[in-house]
Protein backbone atom coordinates (compact mmCIF):
# COMPACT_ATOMS: atom_id res chain seq x y z
CA UNK A 1 0.00 0.00 0.00
CA UNK A 2 1.72 3.28 -1.17
CA UNK A 3 -0.32 5.32 0.22
CA UNK A 4 1.11 4.01 3.60
CA UNK A 5 4.61 6.12 3.11
CA UNK A 6 3.15 8.89 0.98
CA UNK A 7 3.33 12.52 2.56
CA UNK A 8 0.89 14.27 4.68
CA UNK A 9 -0.41 16.47 1.83
CA UNK A 10 -0.72 13.40 -0.74
CA UNK A 11 -2.69 11.58 2.28
CA UNK A 12 -5.07 14.45 2.05
CA UNK A 13 -5.09 14.75 -1.77
CA UNK A 14 -8.57 13.14 -2.43
CA UNK A 15 -7.81 11.69 -5.92
CA UNK A 16 -4.59 10.01 -4.66
CA UNK A 17 -6.54 8.68 -1.77
CA UNK A 18 -9.56 7.47 -4.15
CA UNK A 19 -6.80 5.77 -6.65
CA UNK A 20 -5.22 3.92 -3.82
CA UNK A 21 -8.64 2.85 -2.53
CA UNK A 22 -9.48 1.59 -6.05
CA UNK A 23 -6.28 -0.70 -6.10
CA UNK A 24 -6.63 -1.44 -2.36
CA UNK A 25 -9.61 -0.75 -0.65
CA UNK A 26 -7.89 -1.05 3.05
CA UNK A 27 -5.85 1.92 1.84
CA UNK A 28 -8.76 3.74 3.06
CA UNK A 29 -6.85 3.80 6.95
CA UNK A 30 -3.84 5.40 5.83
CA UNK A 31 -5.63 8.41 4.18
CA UNK A 32 -6.34 12.00 6.58
CA UNK A 33 -8.64 12.01 9.27
CA UNK A 34 -10.64 14.48 7.34
CA UNK A 35 -10.77 12.31 3.92
CA UNK A 36 -12.11 9.31 6.72
CA UNK A 37 -15.06 11.68 7.09
CA UNK A 38 -16.17 11.94 4.05
CA UNK A 39 -18.78 9.54 2.77
CA UNK A 40 -17.91 9.43 -0.88
CA UNK A 41 -13.90 8.42 0.29
CA UNK A 42 -15.51 5.42 2.58
CA UNK A 43 -18.22 4.36 0.11
CA UNK A 44 -15.16 3.91 -2.88
CA UNK A 45 -13.60 1.54 -0.21
CA UNK A 46 -16.89 -0.55 0.24
CA UNK A 47 -18.08 -0.44 -3.40
CA UNK A 48 -13.98 -1.52 -4.46
CA UNK A 49 -14.46 -5.09 -5.69
CA UNK A 50 -11.02 -7.08 -5.71
CA UNK A 51 -13.35 -10.26 -5.67
CA UNK A 52 -16.82 -11.49 -5.52
CA UNK A 53 -18.85 -11.13 -1.96
CA UNK A 54 -16.96 -7.86 -0.84
CA UNK A 55 -18.89 -6.00 1.68
CA UNK A 56 -18.49 -4.02 4.86
CA UNK A 57 -17.30 -6.98 7.01
CA UNK A 58 -14.63 -8.02 4.97
CA UNK A 59 -13.37 -4.45 4.86
CA UNK A 60 -13.81 -3.41 8.31
CA UNK A 61 -12.26 -7.35 9.72
CA UNK A 62 -8.99 -6.71 7.23
CA UNK A 63 -7.63 -4.10 8.53
CA UNK A 64 -7.63 -1.24 11.94
CA UNK A 65 -10.55 0.92 9.95
CA UNK A 66 -13.00 -1.00 12.71
CA UNK A 67 -10.82 0.79 15.37
CA UNK A 68 -10.58 3.84 13.46
CA UNK A 69 -13.95 6.45 15.12
CA UNK A 70 -14.05 9.03 12.26
CA UNK A 71 -14.14 6.16 9.37
CA UNK A 72 -16.75 4.06 11.52
CA UNK A 73 -19.24 7.13 12.17
CA UNK A 74 -19.03 7.86 8.33
CA UNK A 75 -19.84 4.27 7.82
CA UNK A 76 -22.58 4.63 10.68
CA UNK A 77 -24.14 7.36 8.24
CA UNK A 78 -24.13 5.40 5.10
CA UNK A 79 -25.75 2.26 6.81
CA UNK A 80 -26.30 1.78 11.03
CA UNK A 81 -25.48 -1.94 11.03
CA UNK A 82 -21.77 -1.52 10.27
CA UNK A 83 -21.31 -0.87 14.05
CA UNK A 84 -21.24 -4.39 14.15
CA UNK A 85 -17.69 -4.60 13.20
CA UNK A 86 -16.34 -1.71 15.18
CA UNK A 87 -13.85 -2.86 17.72
CA UNK A 88 -15.06 -3.56 21.38
CA UNK A 89 -13.52 -0.54 22.42
CA UNK A 90 -15.64 1.69 20.07
CA UNK A 91 -18.62 -0.17 21.40
CA UNK A 92 -17.87 0.39 24.86
CA UNK A 93 -16.55 4.10 24.24
CA UNK A 94 -19.00 6.92 25.58
CA UNK A 95 -18.28 9.07 23.70
CA UNK A 96 -18.00 7.40 20.32
CA UNK A 97 -21.39 5.99 21.45
CA UNK A 98 -22.85 8.99 22.06
CA UNK A 99 -22.27 10.45 18.83
CA UNK A 100 -23.56 7.18 16.81
CA UNK A 101 -26.84 7.51 18.46
CA UNK A 102 -27.18 11.16 17.76
CA UNK A 103 -26.94 9.44 14.20
CA UNK A 104 -29.21 6.46 14.45
CA UNK A 105 -30.94 5.12 18.27
CA UNK A 106 -30.39 1.65 16.45
CA UNK A 107 -26.68 1.24 16.98
CA UNK A 108 -27.60 0.63 20.76
CA UNK A 109 -28.25 -2.77 19.61
CA UNK A 110 -24.55 -2.98 19.09
CA UNK A 111 -23.20 -0.96 21.81
CA UNK A 112 -21.36 -2.46 24.91
CA UNK A 113 -23.99 -3.76 27.80
CA UNK A 114 -22.44 -0.84 29.85
CA UNK A 115 -24.01 1.78 26.51
CA UNK A 116 -27.01 -0.12 26.89
CA UNK A 117 -27.80 0.08 30.83
CA UNK A 118 -26.51 3.81 30.52
CA UNK A 119 -29.21 5.58 31.25
CA UNK A 120 -28.59 8.83 29.53
CA UNK A 121 -27.33 7.10 26.42
CA UNK A 122 -30.38 5.12 26.36
CA UNK A 123 -32.63 7.90 26.54
CA UNK A 124 -30.52 9.51 23.70
CA UNK A 125 -31.29 6.59 21.81
CA UNK A 126 -34.82 6.05 22.23
CA UNK A 127 -35.37 10.19 21.21
CA UNK A 128 -33.79 9.30 18.46
CA UNK A 129 -35.31 6.05 17.03
CA UNK A 130 -37.96 5.02 19.35
CA UNK A 131 -37.70 1.34 18.33
CA UNK A 132 -33.91 1.38 20.12
CA UNK A 133 -36.19 0.29 23.38
CA UNK A 134 -35.85 -3.14 22.65
CA UNK A 135 -31.73 -3.43 22.99
CA UNK A 136 -32.36 -1.61 26.35
CA UNK A 137 -31.83 -3.42 29.63
CA UNK A 138 -34.46 -4.92 31.25
CA UNK A 139 -34.82 -2.39 34.02
CA UNK A 140 -34.48 0.38 31.30
CA UNK A 141 -37.14 -0.79 29.55
CA UNK A 142 -39.16 -0.53 32.91
CA UNK A 143 -38.28 2.63 33.37
CA UNK A 144 -41.55 5.14 32.87
CA UNK A 145 -39.38 8.27 31.51
CA UNK A 146 -37.16 6.01 28.71
CA UNK A 147 -40.84 4.50 27.84
CA UNK A 148 -42.48 7.39 27.35
CA UNK A 149 -39.81 9.12 25.09
CA UNK A 150 -39.77 5.89 23.22
CA UNK A 151 -43.35 5.62 22.52
CA UNK A 152 -43.50 9.55 21.57
CA UNK A 153 -41.01 8.85 19.14
CA UNK A 154 -42.63 5.92 17.56
CA UNK A 155 -45.72 4.49 19.44
CA UNK A 156 -45.11 0.77 17.84
CA UNK A 157 -41.68 0.67 20.88
CA UNK A 158 -44.59 -0.38 23.11
CA UNK A 159 -44.01 -3.72 22.46
CA UNK A 160 -40.86 -3.75 23.85
CA UNK A 161 -41.66 -2.23 27.29
CA UNK A 162 -41.97 -3.97 30.36
CA UNK A 163 -45.44 -5.37 31.08
CA UNK A 164 -45.45 -3.13 33.74
CA UNK A 165 -45.07 -0.49 31.28
CA UNK A 166 -47.78 -1.58 28.69
CA UNK A 167 -50.01 -1.64 31.92
CA UNK A 168 -49.66 2.27 32.31
CA UNK A 169 -52.05 4.33 31.21
CA UNK A 170 -50.59 7.53 30.14
CA UNK A 171 -47.71 5.34 28.16
CA UNK A 172 -49.93 3.38 26.01
CA UNK A 173 -51.84 7.06 25.74
CA UNK A 174 -48.53 8.04 24.29
CA UNK A 175 -47.98 5.67 22.45
CA UNK A 176 -51.67 5.11 20.66
CA UNK A 177 -51.53 9.01 20.27
CA UNK A 178 -47.70 8.07 18.25
CA UNK A 179 -49.56 5.45 16.63
CA UNK A 180 -53.03 3.56 16.65
CA UNK A 181 -51.71 0.53 16.20
CA UNK A 182 -49.36 0.44 19.36
CA UNK A 183 -52.88 -0.49 21.63
CA UNK A 184 -52.17 -3.93 20.52
CA UNK A 185 -49.40 -4.09 22.68
CA UNK A 186 -50.77 -2.72 25.58
CA UNK A 187 -51.87 -4.85 28.52
CA UNK A 188 -55.48 -6.70 28.35
CA UNK A 189 -56.77 -4.81 30.83
CA UNK A 190 -56.22 -1.72 29.18
CA UNK A 191 -57.26 -2.72 25.85
CA UNK A 192 -60.92 -2.73 27.22
CA UNK A 193 -60.60 0.93 28.00
CA UNK A 194 -63.24 2.80 26.29
CA UNK A 195 -61.33 6.29 26.68
CA UNK A 196 -58.26 4.62 25.10
CA UNK A 197 -59.93 2.23 22.63
CA UNK A 198 -61.80 5.78 21.18
CA UNK A 199 -58.51 7.65 21.32
CA UNK A 200 -56.33 4.95 18.89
Amino acid sequence: MALQFASASQRNNVHVVLAAIAQEPRALQFASRDLKKQPDVVRSAVQSTPFDGWDWASLFSLCKLREDPDVMLTALGLNWRVLEFAAEELKADRVFMKAALRSNGLVLKYASSDVQENYELVLMAVGQNGLSLQFATQKLQADARIVRAAVRQNGLSLQYAAPLMRGSHAVVLDAIIENGAALKFASSELKRDRGLVSSA
